[in-house]
């Protein structure tokens, strides 16, 4: 009899791995949920499938509930919004439908301070190409400044110039708001000199002696401004 119980146990065992074993390889063998569409609400400066490439996703393959919440963080660390949820929608058919529900974060403008080599209108183009969801503006803070910020290094090792590329927000000089500016750190570019063509500024003795002051100092865009602003706009004031 005792070996009778035992033989039972084993074949009752035996049966209950066989019907595990059968589970799992039936859900390994499942489809997986496949990204179908995206959605978004809130946000007029992007696409979704801007967002949706940003986010790591990509329309056709296989995502996860695990993949959605990781795209969302995402999105919410690159500065550019003030709150990212979403919510999405699985279809019998393995199917899925996501929407991106988004507040924008405020922009500022961004100001190349010492890029000499390019102009405003193609480091700006350039950008956008290499850094999916920028516009032509950026937030004070969040991840897509250091995207930012290698991309102009990259731009600049490209011509041969190996530097460092920091960034900063700023007061802009005319004191109307701030800005994000970007500088190429320790770059050997001085002021050798400057002329002015109108009359009243080039005849100024104020002007003059300030402009000596900026003679010799370091390339900057932001400081040449700032001279403008504070010494020759004021001659035209009096």
């Amino acid at each position: 009899m005792r070996a009778q119980l035992l033989a039972a146990a084993v074949a009752i065992a035996l049966t209950l791995a066989g019907s595990v074993r059968a589970q799992a390889a039936q859900a390994q063998a499942a489809p997986a949920a496949v990204l179908k569409s995206v959605a978004v609400e809130g946000s007029q400066r992007f696409t979704p499938e801007q967002l949706a490439t940003a986010g790591g996703l990509e329309i056709g393959q296989p995502v996860t509930r695990e993949s959605l919440q990781a795209a969302a963080d995402e999105l919410g660390r690159l500065g550019l919004f003030s709150k990212v949820n979403y919510r999405y929608k699985t279809y019998a058919t393995g199917g899925v439908e996501l929407v991106f529900e988004l507040e924008e974060a405020p922009l500022l403008p961004v100001h190349f301070d010492n890029f000499p080599w390019f102009s405003d209108a193609d480091l700006t183009a350039r950008l956008q190409e290499a850094v999916v969801l920028f516009k032509g503006a950026a937030p004070a803070e969040g991840i897509i400044l250091d995207d930012m910020t290698k991309a102009l290094q990259r731009f600049l090792a490209e011509q041969g110039i190996q530097a460092t590329v920091e960034h900063q927000v700023i007061a802009r000089p005319a004191g109307d708001g701030s800005m994000v500016m970007f500088t190429v750190a320790g770059a050997a570019l001085k002021i050798a000199g400057f002329d002015f063509q109108d009359a009243i500024a080039a005849a100024s003795r104020r002007v003059a002696q300030a402009r000596q002051d900026m003679i010799g100092k370091p390339y900057s865009r932001y400081a040449i401004e700032l001279f403008l602003m504070e010494q020759v706009r004021p001659v035209y004031l009096e």
